[in-house]
């Protein structure tokens, strides 16, 4: 019989599940997708592999599951800076921008899709769920803002906060990006 470091079987599962989830997202953000690896895992939190396979079948179930983590975190922290923003449209694109540029420049952004393409569909629909979840404050705000055709407007202010991620991502000042998104998407949305 196997050894348990918790009070109970299933606080035990639940601790070694959150050892793994944690030691998947370490590697995914600091690393890359081809770090991650059942063994990989298993190293960087002290489980043993097979243990990692009793939880995750494979390594692309092991990055739905980081993909995850990381949309349960964003959409936390997108929820708590829309909080603060209030009810003024562009106050709420502003933390809005702010907190995807934030996340991208932490290496915390939740956009993985090549890496899930090995993953089980059920996973690949519970990330395109979660995506429509983080997208759907942006397109309240373009529709805030006074777009009219607001799908189509949230999608292209999406790909303008894409490429501002990646200039974050690359070393480009933050704020400095934040303010010319800002405008940009701002003036482009009103009619």
């Amino acid at each position: 019989m196997p050894r348990i470091d918790a009070p109970t079987v299933a606080e035990h599962r639940a601790r070694k599940e959150r050892a793994i989830l944690s030691a998947t997202v370490d590697l995914l953000v600091n690393e890359g997708d081809d770090a991650v690896t059942p063994a990989a895992v298993a190293k960087r939190s002290g489980i043993a592999r097979t243990s990692v396979y009793q939880y995750h079948g494979s390594t692309a179930e092991l990055i739905a599951a980081a993909v995850m983590e990381l949309f349960r975190r964003a959409e936390a922290e997108m929820d708590a800076a829309l909080s603060a923003a209030g009810d003024d449209p562009e106050e709420r694109l502003r933390a809005y921008v702010t907190t995807t540029l934030q996340l991208a420049r932490d290496g915390h952004a939740p956009a993985r899709p090549a890496a899930l393409a090995g993953a089980p569909a059920e996973c690949r629909a519970a990330v395109r769920e979660c995506h429509q979840r983080l997208m759907a404050p942006l397109a309240a705000i373009v529709d805030a803002l006074g777009a009219s055709e607001v799908g189509t407007t949230a999608a292209l202010a999406a790909g303008s906060l894409q490429a501002a991620s990646q200039l974050v991502e690359h070393g480009a000042d933050l704020s400095e990006v934040a303010d010319v998104t800002c405008t940009f998407i701002a003036r482009a949305v009103r009619p």
